[in-house]
């Protein structure tokens, strides 16, 4: 896990989960815009990166979802064609759907309206990586990265399985036929309308200069059917999180709880910002969820 200028205590949280033995925490220094690069390639110094088969790199809003029988990894990756060594899974994109304000509890509990899956059937849909790690130098933003001169062959499947040729490819983007049959990246890209008013005055990660605005609210912002595949092990992953709580003597839930607060505390900070005030007057005000959903059932997938 790697963070970087955190002042709402992620630090704190990633350092009580490092000393609890959950994860393997480092501050990532960087200059602004190269955050995620620099995080990619002090990964592949880590012990546990250079002993592993198998490598993905996500963001915190994204959720690896898989949608063989049992769900784990180990069923995805002997579901994959033979020899694969790098598989495209799309992104599935969730919006906000009825919620306007930061609150407590799950992301994935709180948004679960998203894009139609029929859509990435016939167009061209983000995807990050599953991939082989001798195959490729470190990851990506998106899609792995190769050794300079390295034009070996590889073999490159999407997120049913289908090998190149059977999908069309461009650059960081897929399209799917079979609708991500063996797995998704569920993505919280906008959430609710305060947190994205947030995100949008921190900027973004990877490119320091693009506009996070009223254009790219609406280009992300999809409520068309309900997805609640990513619940499948909720009852596990409740049960391992009070595990983890109760193994830090309750300081991981204290620590949660005010992080939301600072969200909270520093919205009403920016919103004095009037370009902040009109962004999120304009995100607040939209329909949460289309007219087409209010008067026909959505779509639902459960697990």
């Amino acid at each position: 896990m790697f963070q970087n200028d955190s002042d709402d205590g992620t630090g704190k949280i990633m350092q009580t989960l490092a000393k609890a033995g959950v994860v393997q925490y480092l501050y990532n220094s960087a200059p602004r815009g190269t955050h995620q690069v620099r995080a990619y390639k002090r990964a592949t110094r880590q012990a546990g990166y250079l002993s592993a088969d198998w490598i993905m790199a996500l963001d915190l809003d994204e959720f690896l979802v898989i949608n063989t029988d049992d769900g784990t990894l180990g069923s995805l990756i002997s579901a994959l064609p033979a020899k694969t060594d790098c598989a495209f899974l799309n992104w599935k994109r969730f919006g906000t759907g009825h919620q306007r304000k930061i609150d407590h509890g799950l992301v994935t509990d709180r948004f679960t309206l998203c894009e139609y899956d029929r859509w990435v059937a016939n167009r061209t849909i983000p995807f990050k990586s599953l991939f082989r790690n001798e195959k490729f130098l470190r990851p990506g933003v998106h899609r792995p990265r190769l050794k300079k001169g390295d034009t070996a062959p590889r073999t490159y499947v999407n997120g049913s399985g289908l090998r190149e040729g059977a999908f069309e490819l461009r650059n960081y983007q897929c399209s799917d036929p079979e609708m991500r049959k063996l797995a998704q990246i569920n993505h919280y890209i906008t959430r609710d309308a305060q947190s994205f008013t947030l995100k949008a005055y921190k900027g973004s990660a990877h490119q320091a200069n693009r506009s996070i605005d009223h254009s790219y609210w609406t280009k992300r912002n999809k409520n068309q059917m309900e997805d609640l595949r990513v619940q499948r092990f909720r009852d596990r992953l409740i049960a391992e999180m009070d595990r983890i709580n109760a193994a830090t003597d309750g300081v991981i839930g204290q620590l949660t709880r005010l992080a939301v607060d600072a969200h909270k505390d520093r919205f009403r900070q920016i919103v004095a910002d009037p370009a902040m005030a009109k962004l999120h007057r304009f995100c607040a005000s939209r329909p949460q969820v289309p007219d087409a959903l209010r008067v026909e059932p959505a779509e639902t997938i459960t697990p």
